[in-house]
């Protein structure tokens, strides 16, 4: 064997090390980002979800309210006297 040859076959090991590497590292980061995602994901459910809650709650104080304006409307014209 000739000293180019054992210094190609090096080179190929070499070659194939930082491939495996970049390889690993790769998906590594790809995990991190795919667990970074569904946390915000999470979050952004979860703020939705809250202000959603929030929207409804108002609507119904709001609904209440004018369910009680109207009663005491109808409630003053009934005791009012008739001309």
């Amino acid at each position: 064997m000739t000293i180019n040859q054992i210094l190609e076959q090096v080179v190929e090991a070499n070659n194939d090390y930082n491939i495996d590497l970049a390889k690993s590292q790769f998906e590594a980061t790809k995990k991190a980002v795919n667990e970074r995602k569904d946390e915000l994901q999470a979050i952004s459910k979860l703020s939705k979800t809250s202000t959603e809650t929030l929207e409804e709650k108002i609507d119904s104080m709001g609904s209440d309210d004018e369910v009680s304006r109207r009663l005491e409307k109808l409630g003053n014209e009934e005791s009012s006297p008739k001309k």
